[in-house]
């Protein structure tokens, strides 16, 4: 999240910096590996939205089992996983309009209210006799807050301009739709589960037939050409899907390739999160045990994806194909199981709650990070000075501004015990 939040296009803006110093291997090298490939292969900023998927997957049967702890019953859960869907899927349109207005400025975090814990505040503030007053105030509030979003994006949507629906949010919230109905399956459900996922996916693309000329700019000829830019099935669905929807100018595709139907592979990496987490809930598995499983499976997944990626399908994060999801689980399980050793095993604890303060909140930071970085920049120049970042290392200072000050209100936030949980 702190990656992220520095820059969405590139962690710390390194890109900006490689084109100021086009000479320099540091920053080329850092450009490179902070920002993402044009198609195939991947760099480090690309493992950024997998881990991000990765760790939505370990919390869902661990929110559900406290939900069930807590008493609510199946449908009072499974109604909630709708709002959160829903929500989710909103707020990543939002996102997209530009903050010309004061309601421009506070519509996403109207859509972060419900993410409070309203009930705890309305039950200390209210003191109702009947126990369902605060989740029947909560649920209206989310509900309002719904329909008025809809409707204004409806009647905003020339300024949605070329939309589509293959962003970070509007993923999450397919895929996790997806998959809701398999969190409190067993790990073999969900592990045959995943690969049917995989193998579908991947039989979808090498079924479709090829347009008849492949461009000379394409990435791939021969069998990996199902695969390119565009010219495949989930660029075809697109073209005639996201045409259906209200919007002011017509889709013509993304300028990254991202598709709608990337929520099905997307839904795999959150699947290995989940059952990653399903592990974690086991009674029957010690620390060392459970490191050895995930790292077990983490190098397992990445060979998978690396020999599978030289003659099944290409490695392409952008379509998210399935040596994608294998290759970058695998590095993601790694990365896991490393902190779950420091953490869990070796006790280590200096300087994590630095990562667990940002993790707390990490909604409200990517909101931030997307449309309010601007903001925060112009209170440091109030503070000092118009020329603070004026520079040859201006995208660096102003990102790691940003990054310092998203930090330092996730901070505050953890310590005040507030959190924003959809």
């Amino acid at each position: 999240m702190l990656l992220l939040v520095s820059d969405t296009n590139g962690a710390f803006s390194f890109y900006e910096m490689a084109r100021r110093f086009p000479d320099s291997p540091v920053w080329r090298a850092l450009g490179t590996q902070f920002s993402h490939v044009e198609w195939s292969g991947a760099a480090i900023w690309d493992l950024i939205m997998p881990s991000f998927v990765f760790l939505i997957g370990i919390a869902m049967p661990l929110s559900h089992a406290a939900r069930a702890r807590r008493g609510e019953t199946g449908g009072q859960i499974a109604l909630h996983a709708g709002l959160r869907v829903i929500t989710l899927l909103l707020l990543g349109l939002t996102l997209r309009l530009p903050i010309s207005t004061n309601v421009d400025f506070i519509w996403p975090f109207l859509l972060l209210l419900p993410g409070l814990p309203i009930e705890d505040w309305t039950q200390k503030v209210l003191r109702p006799k009947d126990a369902r007053v605060p989740s029947a105030v909560h649920l209206a509030i989310w509900v309002v807050v719904l329909i008025a979003t809809a409707v204004r994006l409806i009647h905003q949507v020339h300024r949605l301009g070329n939309y589509d629906l293959g962003a970070l949010l509007p993923q999450v919230a397919f895929a996790y739709a997806l998959l809701y109905p398999l969190v409190n399956r067993s790990l073999r459900a969900q592990f045959w589960a995943f690969a049917a996922i995989l193998f579908g996916y991947w039989l979808a693309f090498a079924l479709y037939p090829l347009p008849q000329v492949v461009a000379d700019s394409a990435e791939y000829t021969g069998w990996f050409a199902h695969w390119n830019i565009d010219t495949n099935l989930a660029g075809d669905f697109d073209l005639w899907f996201l045409n259906l929807l209200p919007r002011a100018t017509r889709f013509a595709g993304n300028d990254h390739g991202y598709q709608t139907l990337n929520f099905i592979p997307t839904a795999a990496t959150m699947l290995i999160g989940m059952m990653v987490g399903h592990l974690l809930q086991s009674s029957s598995l010690t620390a060392a045990r459970f490191r050895k499983s995930v790292t077990l499976a983490g190098v397992a997944a990445l060979l998978a994806g690396l020999v599978l990626g030289t003659f099944a399908c290409p490695i392409v994060k952008s379509i998210w194909t399935p040596t994608w999801v294998l290759f970058s689980g695998g590095i993601v399980l790694l990365v896991f199981a490393l902190f779950y050793f420091m953490c869990e095993e070796l006790q280590v604890r200096a300087g994590i709650w630095l990562l667990v303060a940002a993790g707390s909140n990490t909604i409200l930071l990517y909101v931030l990070a997307c449309n309010y970085k601007w903001w925060f920049l112009e209170r440091w120049r109030d503070v000092f000075g118009s020329t603070v970042f004026v520079g040859t290392w201006q995208p660096l200072l102003e990102s790691v501004a940003f990054m310092l000050s998203a930090w330092l209100l996730a901070v505050i936030m953890h310590r005040m015990r507030i959190f924003i949980r959809l």
